[in-house]
């Protein structure tokens, strides 16, 4: 298998070499490795395009089901994305037990799903008991968040199955602008850009904003007059979001950056670290403002004393000393890491209880991790103290699922507060000692996604 895994990889190799290694490595490994054996090929803006396609056919025809989501990644490259849609119509429609679940996901998102028809299904009992924990979500008070997700989620289960597009076209004339937007969202997943395009015009920012950001993100060429329109729009969000997907199909250039000036503390070396490296990917950059990208700095001027005062008056306890450091070097930071999109501003800090009580309490079930343990295991992210949440300090918008916490419940000698990066797809809470720990963590992070990016060969800037 490595020699085989060599000849994949070596970019010396004829083309018809390389394929034929991918066919033998097929023969050879479980479709989780091949996987991962062939990440660096189709992940790659650098490699042929023929080569890209031929990995994901074979793991397409390994494992139909489990390729849907990779074959729907937004590839750069016209060819492989059109090629990408190819395979994903040679695998629709789902059949078997595959296609139970999604008729029944489409009824429940209809609103036509019952007990009695879940009860009736050709399912096992696992299947239906998950199907009733869903049927009974989708009547709690935040169902229409869950339901967008389901709708959002769609094309990466069932791709581009017949009853999933007519699904989304008959939401795409839906009366709600949120059901609007996410069939948006999905029909451009899918590469339905014609049929995606007909919002442009849509009496909701949010709907048009969606399709700016997908054609976007997916380097949908075909788009390219409708975000012409776009840029030009009344909302602000719209013309922003049309500006950055411009940027990215090179339609409008970016402005130079100047050398920034030398920032003498160490906290703002370490941000001044970050925005070179973020500004250096195209993708980031592409979404920052112009003022930003010329002064080399994700930043924002420092916020006064007194605003700091204010803000502890407000909050009733005195900020750890790094961060108000960092809040006295720039009142909020754009893209401080890899999950993280903005650190707040001194004005937007709050008690993490006052914004996200709900997520709080999905933490707190079970025997919770003791003071003394969770001190005792302070990079153990699963084994946290859940009660914690309720004190901390949110300082950060959500980002990928994720936020920035500071901890006031665990102070040092030198009265730093535990910093906790909290994400839903994490086991726990990732715990650093202080903020400035947390921010040197994140440009650890930025780095070693660059390199790896670096190593398949795909273009940063």
């Amino acid at each position: 298998m490595a020699d085989f895994n060599a000849l994949l990889l070596d970019k010396t190799q004829p083309l018809d070499i390389r394929k034929d290694a991918a066919v033998k490595l097929a023969h050879e490994v479980e479709h989780w490795e091949l996987g991962r054996i062939f990440f660096p090929v189709f992940d790659s803006e650098s490699e042929d395009p023929v080569l890209r396609l031929w990995t994901l056919a074979i793991l397409a025809a390994q494992n139909p089901a489990a390729t849907i989501e990779t074959l729907v990644r937004p590839f750069e490259d016209a060819q492989v994305r059109r090629g990408a849609i190819e395979i994903l119509n040679k695998l629709a429609p789902v059949t078997g037990e595959r296609e139970v679940l999604l008729t029944t996901e489409l009824s429940a998102l209809r609103g036509a799903l019952t007990q009695q028809k879940i009860e009736a299904l050709p399912l096992d009992e696992r299947w239906k008991q998950i199907l009733s924990a869903k049927l009974n979500q989708s009547r709690a008070s935040d169902s229409e968040i869950s339901r967008s997700c389901d709708v959002i989620n769609l094309p990466r289960r069932w791709g581009r199955d017949p009853r999933v597009l007519a699904f989304l076209n008959e939401e795409l004339q839906h009366p709600d602008k949120n059901r609007r937007r996410d069939a948006v969202s999905g029909l451009c997943t899918l590469g339905e850009i014609a049929e995606a395009l007909r919002v442009v015009d849509d009496s909701s920012p949010a709907v048009r904003s969606t399709l700016a950001n997908r054609l976007g993100y997916y380097y949908e060429t075909a788009g390219i007059e409708a975000l012409k329109r776009l840029l030009a729009d009344n909302d602000p969000l719209v013309s922003k979001d049309a500006k950055t997907a411009l940027r990215l199909l090179n339609q409008i250039d970016m402005p130079e950056s100047n050398d920034q000036p030398a920032r003498s503390s160490a906290l703002g070396q370490l941000l001044s670290e970050i925005s070179r490296l973020q500004l250096a990917d195209r993708r980031i950059a592409a979404e920052i403002p112009d003022h930003k990208i010329v002064a080399s700095w994700l930043g924002e001027p420092g916020a006064t004393e007194t605003e700091i005062a204010l803000a502890e008056e407000r909050l009733g306890v005195r900020l750890p000393p790094t961060y108000r450091a960092f809040l006295a070097e720039t009142n909020g930071f754009d893209h401080i890491g890899p999950f993280i999109y903005r650190l707040y501003k001194v004005e937007e800090i709050e008690w993490f209880r006052v914004r996200n009580q709900d997520w709080i309490e999905a933490y707190q079930v079970g025997d919770d991790t003791s003071p003394e343990e969770h001190l005792a295991n302070p990079d153990d992210c699963v084994r946290f103290r859940a009660a914690y949440l309720s004190s901390c300090l949110q300082i950060s918008e959500e980002g990928d699922s994720a936020v920035v916490l500071l901890n006031p419940e665990v102070v040092n000698d030198e009265g730093e507060w535990e910093a906790w990066f909290f994400a839903n797809w994490n086991p726990g809470a990732r715990r650093y000692p202080s903020f400035q720990a947390y921010i040197e963590s994140e440009l650890e992070s930025i780095k070693y996604l660059q390199e790896s990016r670096r190593q398949r060969g795909e273009k940063i800037g």
